[in-house]
């Protein structure tokens, strides 16, 4: 879990709530970034019109891709903690007399 949430950047992420408070503020500052992009572009009709969202959208999943595939972000199982062997789980094979006695009917 500390890979894909951060939680170990940080001794005691709740100390006195600094880190909360710098995330917030990051938050806070990205937040405001976008909405004056789209008022400057009037609005948020003429951002959906012009492909602001999409384009905006598009680069984030590009930017997370790289990360990922560099190593920069680590996503368990896919680049990090990933098993060497495939499993074969058996399938579930219910009946359909084994549906209605399980469901009571």
């Amino acid at each position: 879990m500390n890979h894909e949430s951060c939680i170990g950047h940080t001794v005691d992420p709740l100390a006195g709530s600094y880190y909360v408070e710098s995330l917030t503020t990051q938050i806070e500052e990205k937040a405001r970034y976008w909405y004056e992009q789209i008022e400057g572009m009037g609005g948020a009709k003429a951002a959906i019109e012009g492909g602001y969202y999409l384009k905006e959208m598009a680069r984030g999943q590009y930017q997370n891709q790289k990360e990922i595939e560099s190593g920069e972000r680590k996503v368990v199982g896919v680049n990090t903690f990933v098993l060497n062997k495939s499993y074969l789980f058996p399938s579930l094979r219910v009946t359909p007399q084994g549906r209605l006695s399980k469901s009571g009917v």
